[in-house]
C-alpha cells in the first residue's frame, strides 16, 4: 500500500531538509575558517595513478600524499584535463601548496604548477582503536 501525502507536508519537509542543509554548512564553514588558505612547503610522500587513460581520458591523473606540519595527511587527485607528468612528481622532493576550500595548487620545487581537488583529508596522528 502506497503512502500519499499532502503537498504541503512535503513541502515543509523539504524546508526542513533545505535549513538543515544550510545549518551544517555553516558548521563545516565556521570550523574551516571559511575564504582561509592554508599555504606551506612540504615534502611529497606518495604518487599513485588513481585510474587509466583511455579515449576519453588523454592524461593520467594523479594522487598526490602529502603531511603537513599540523597533522594532516592531505590527498589531493590532479585533474585528467592537466597534462602531469610522474617524473615531475619525485616523492621526496618539497612542494608549496596552497589551499582554499576544496581546491589546491601545488607547485613542485622545479617549478611545475598543478592544480588538484581534494580528495581525502585525514589526521596523521590519529591512533587507531
Amino acid at each position: 500500500m502506497r503512502l500519499q501525502r499532502d503537498v504541503p507536508a512535503l513541502r515543509e519537509e523539504i524546508q526542513d531538509a533545505q535549513m538543515l542543509a544550510v545549518h551544517l554548512d555553516h558548521d563545516v564553514c565556521t570550523v574551516r575558517r571559511c575564504g582561509e588558505k592554508e599555504k606551506r612547503k612540504v615534502a611529497l610522500t606518495d604518487v599513485q595513478p588513481p585510474g587509466v587513460t583511455d579515449k576519453k581520458r588523454k592524461h593520467q591523473e594523479y594522487d598526490l600524499l602529502f603531511t603537513t606540519s599540523a597533522g594532516k595527511t592531505f590527498t589531493c587527485r590532479t585533474s585528467e584535463e592537466a597534462s602531469v607528468e610522474a617524473a615531475e612528481l619525485v616523492v621526496g622532493r618539497r612542494l608549496s601548496y596552497e589551499i582554499e576550500s576544496n581546491e589546491g595548487k601545488i607547485k613542485t620545487d622545479a617549478g611545475k604548477k598543478v592544480d588538484a581537488t581534494i580528495a581525502r583529508v585525514a589526521s596523521a596522528r590519529a591512533a587507531p582503536e
